[in-house]
């Protein structure tokens, strides 16, 4: 009888999901600007510059000052980058040099953008027990 309901337990669980919900709040959104707000969730491959390599994304008007997005992973560990699409081409627009953002963008962990280096997976990384607790970035402006 007990293996019976052991297996009743296992069978129950089985299509379970392991997503997990969570908010990211997003601050300093310069609403003057316009466009859109793009969140993308990455696991360690292609963050943060190959967009299409990101798990999922999410775009949202940029017409509040801070915004909270609810979002979904089934990942134990991941980073996410935020920017504003003010021209709404879905990329980060860089000034005159061609490597500094001209958009707004943040990510996970607060995280600054420094040059010449790339942001780093390491230094943005959450783990499950910590973005499930919420998200708070902070766009900055170049």
């Amino acid at each position: 009888m007990r293996l019976f309901f052991t297996f009743l337990l296992f069978v129950s669980c089985a299509g379970t999901s392991m997503a997990g919900d969570f908010v990211v709040k997003i601050r300093d959104v310069d609403v003057k600007r316009g466009g859109n707000i793009v969140i993308f969730i990455f696991g360690e491959d292609g963050f943060p510059r190959s967009d299409e390599k990101a798990v999922t994304s999410k775009i949202i008007k940029a017409d509040q000052s801070e915004i909270e997005v609810k979002l979904s992973s089934e990942l134990d560990e991941l980073a996410i980058k935020v920017f504003h699409d003010e021209d709404g081409n879905g990329n980060v627009t860089k000034n005159w040099t061609g490597i500094i953002p001209k958009e707004g963008i943040g990510l996970s962990k607060q995280q600054k953008i420094s040059f010449p280096n790339p942001p780093k997976y390491e230094k943005s990384r959450l783990y499950r027990e910590e973005y499930l607790k919420g998200v708070t970035i902070q766009l900055q402006y170049m």
